[in-house]
């Protein structure tokens, strides 16, 4: 019986294991390693209370998803995520929107 549980725990594991990391891939097709070339502040729209900052990236290694050589990225100006020109990462997103920025040395 405690075999049985065991085997049945590591299964279900790998499983869900599996599930999250196709979500990851459909709910963030792009994926790349760029450097930051510019940065500057995004237009501030009535209905958006959030400032903004456009970030553009030379893209070095296309991960996954189809890109550009150059691709924009829309995020938060006082968020979690500072961003200076010449450095360089690795980026997941949607549609121009940050899903996860990995910075690389």
């Amino acid at each position: 019986m405690k075999t049985f549980i065991t085997c049945s725990f590591f299964l279900y594991s790998f499983s869900s294991f599996a599930v999250i990391m196709l979500s990851q891939e459909a709910t963030c097709p792009q994926k790349f390693v760029g450097k930051i070339i510019n940065v500057q502040e995004a237009p501030l729209l009535v209905s958006s209370k959030l400032e903004k900052k456009i970030v553009t990236f030379s893209v070095s290694e296309k991960v996954r998803g189809s890109l550009e050589e150059t691709v924009d990225l829309t995020v938060l100006k006082h968020g979690p995520n500072t961003f200076n020109v010449d450095e360089t990462y690795e980026i997941e997103m949607n549609n121009g929107l940050l899903c996860m920025a990995s910075k690389k040395d």
